[in-house]
């Protein structure tokens, strides 16, 4: 994703708050935060992508890819906290 400077931090914290959203880190390079969301189906994936994340104030871009399959995944990932 590519977010505003100023709102990275108010950004990765609303990501982390959302259901779906498993893991959110900030990233030096092309992008400015990495994501990852475990839906249910295309449609609740398309529901937070396209509705709930490009909704959230300072978002510029962001770009989407679908995992086939997964060599591993480690399920204590946590949300960020305060």
């Amino acid at each position: 994703m590519d977010v505003e400077t100023r709102a990275k931090d108010s950004v990765a914290k609303a990501l982390s708050k959302m259901k779906e959203v498993r893991f959110v880190s900030s990233l030096i390079g092309r992008h400015d935060l990495m994501v990852f969301i475990l839906a249910e189906d295309v449609t609740k994936l398309s529901k937070v992508l396209y509705e709930e994340i490009s909704s959230l104030p300072g978002v510029r871009f962001s770009e989407s890819s679908i995992g086939l399959k997964y060599y591993k995944y480690d399920y204590r990932w946590a949300r960020i906290l305060d």
